[in-house]
């Protein structure tokens, strides 16, 4: 079983990149559109990063103490969030 061990800073790196764009698109006084268009990117790599962390538990590269969540709670968790 294969881990990912920089999947999850490259993804942290990409949306703290975004959000810092959605800061200075704020200030430059952007259109809504492209405002918004940014916030629905920033989502979108969210969700790919949940996934990512979904999938890295199920492999068993996160947890490696035993009162962690089952999977099942995850995935529960992650439907309430999206």
């Amino acid at each position: 079983m294969k881990c990912d061990t920089k999947g999850f800073q490259d993804r942290i790196h990409k949306i703290s990149g975004q959000i810092s764009a959605l800061d200075r698109m704020y200030e430059q006084k952007r259109s809504a559109q492209e405002i918004v268009q940014q916030v629905v990117a920033v989502r979108a790599s969210l969700a790919s990063l949940a996934r990512f962390i979904v999938e890295a538990e199920v492999k068993g590269c996160l947890s490696s103490d035993e009162s962690a969540a089952p999977v099942s709670q995850l995935v529960d968790t992650l439907f309430k969030v999206s």
